[in-house]
């Protein structure tokens, strides 16, 4: 007798999905999500921001954004995490760890591929920089409050790294002399940036070399007691 059994009778076992798997996809739908939404913000703004556009952008059903974000401004708290831990946080770390060993003669040298790192940060990333920075300076832009707040965060951050390697005593002396440093050495870097993305210069090593110019000038008095303070306890 002919079996008239089909396959649908006997699916194909299929292994079930283990916690890590899970956890594993859910990971990169959601980086799918965070790298959809600067797409979206790059090519239409934050007035043209929206959870469907992200959405269909990367390619996931509505339902699925809200298993990662409740909003689009709990998703665009998430890109500015994300862009910070890929961006900032390890310069910062590379700092932190370099000055412990670090010379007074290798100070500019540190200090230029410091910027360099930024210079490159900026030339991967040139439409999504654009597209912040003009963000941040409209006055009335939701958005541009949250970035203008971030950068204000990030001042703070770089200006933490000189009290933890010990360049400047954390005192309320010195907390105008930090924010004077950290607006200057910021408006600096995105004046110089600004006009290498323009065409007007094409030497990212003499702009890095004029922020060091910058920075050791500011900074001068306190490097040679520091250096000095770290020769005496050698």
């Amino acid at each position: 007798m002919r079996c008239q059994c089909t396959l649908q009778e006997f699916p194909l076992s299929r292994p079930a999905a283990t916690p890590d798997r899970r956890r594993a996809s859910k990971a990169q739908t959601r980086d799918r999500l965070l790298h959809a939404a600067i797409d979206v913000l790059i090519e239409e703004g934050y007035p043209g921001f929206s959870m469907n556009k992200v959405a269909k952008r990367a390619g996931i059903a509505q339902p699925s954004f809200y298993a990662h974000f409740e909003n689009t401004d709990q998703l665009l708290d998430a890109l500015a995490d994300d862009l910070l831990l890929q961006y900032l946080k390890p310069i910062q770390q590379s700092v932190l760890g370099a000055v412990k060993q670090l010379q007074q003669a290798d100070a500019r040298p540190l200090l230029e591929r410091l910027f360099l790192m930024a210079f490159a940060v900026v030339k991967s990333q040139q439409a999504l920089v654009r597209m912040v920075w003009a963000e941040r300076e409209q006055p009335v832009s939701h958005f541009g409050g949250r970035l203008r707040d971030l950068f204000q965060q990030i001042k703070a951050s770089w200006a933490q790294v000189l009290v933890d390697i010990g360049l400047v005593p954390d005192s309320p002396a010195n907390q105008l002399r930090l924010q004077l440093f950290m607006d200057g050495a910021f408006a600096l870097f995105e004046c110089y940036a600004g006009l290498w993305m323009d065409g007007r210069y094409d030497n990212e090593q003499a702009l890095a070399a004029a922020l060091t110019d910058y920075v050791l000038h500011f900074w001068r008095d306190e490097i040679s007691v520091f250096f000095a303070a770290q020769t005496a306890h050698n």
